[in-house]
């Protein structure tokens, strides 16, 4: 896709009727919103995969811990999600991929108290 360059006409010293500008520069805006929507697109799959991945280096890295004789999950700091059981936004993950809310210590994915 190619956008057109208006000026580019008027360069060569060609004249173009208004209903030729209209046309071009509708497909300039309609070129534009496609490109915008895949950068959107992508953008959003960036953050995705972004996410999978911190979860499964976190993942790993508690797979070596275990093969190291040192089976404690670590604690990363705190996720972006709020306690699907009391709502509070200060859920803790830890490096086997455990999240517990800090405040009724209710684990995320066992969906049980610990």
């Amino acid at each position: 896709m190619e956008f057109v360059n208006i000026a580019q006409w008027e360069e060569n010293d060609s004249v173009l009727s208004k209903e030729t500008i209209i046309e071009l520069t509708n497909k300039n805006i309609e070129l534009q919103q496609k490109i915008d929507k895949a950068i959107k697109h992508i953008e959003t799959h960036q953050l995705c995969y972004q996410s999978q991945y911190e979860e499964m280096s976190g993942f790993d890295n508690h797979l070596l811990d275990i093969l190291r004789g040192n089976d404690e999950p670590k604690y990363l700091g705190y996720s972006d999600k709020e306690c699907i059981n009391c709502g509070r936004e200060r859920v803790e993950k830890y490096s086997d991929g455990t999240e517990i809310c800090e405040k009724c210590n209710f684990d995320q994915n066992k969906k049980e108290y610990v």
